[in-house]
């Protein structure tokens, strides 16, 4: 018995530690796509730990976290799972169609997905239809807002893709107070939801 439970403690410590050396894994490849200063929540960097993107939502309800498809045959909260074919990702739904494809993909909090192509991120909806949001770079805040990257500036659009407000910068930051700042030319402005300037 005592054997056993030794055979078992060893069992749980080498999954332990395979699963710390993928997670930092992700978590490099999360750091290269979005840098940390540029995307971050309340003044604090939100770093590179756990998923992509806050784990704080603010709509008041758990939503499920987002996730980067990674492995072979991966189970997704929403039934679909990751095959790999070469050096692609392909989501594919329980009947065996492809939803997705493309060089790296994100199922996110609110059931789309981000597949980057090449250097172009784009958004698709929940059967792999396309969006009209897409950029260099692109993250999601469980709020509702969407930030794309072209060139040097992020701008905020909502999840039907339209621009909110006048909401632009080289930095995006989220508050917990309902209020967004971006950064521009070292200089903060700050706005609501609707992209009303607060002073």
């Amino acid at each position: 018995m005592k054997k056993i439970v030794i055979i078992l403690l060893m069992m749980l410590a080498t999954a332990g530690a395979y699963g710390q050396g993928h997670h930092g894994h992700r978590d490099s490849h999360r750091g290269s796509r979005h840098r940390t200063e540029n995307v971050h929540r309340g003044g604090h960097h939100r770093g590179n730990h756990g998923n992509r993107h806050s784990n704080h939502h603010g709509r008041g309800y758990n939503v499920p976290e987002e996730l980067e498809c990674l492995y072979e045959w991966q189970e997704l909260w929403n039934g679909c799972h990751v095959r790999l074919l070469g050096d692609r990702v392909q989501i594919v739904n329980r009947r065996g169609d492809t939803v997705v494809s493309g060089d790296r993909v994100f199922l996110t909090s609110n059931g789309r997905y981000e597949v980057k192509n090449g250097g172009v991120w784009s958004v698709r909806d929940a059967d792999g239809g396309f969006t009209t949001l897409s950029g260099m770079d692109i993250f999601y805040w469980s709020e509702g807002f969407y930030g794309i990257k072209v060139g040097s500036f992020w701008r905020l659009y909502d999840e039907d893709g339209d621009f909110v407000g006048n909401i632009w910068g080289e930095h995006l930051t989220l508050y917990q107070n309902n209020l967004i700042r971006a950064e521009r030319n070292g200089r903060y402005y700050y706005y609501d939801y609707e992209g009303n300037e607060r002073r």
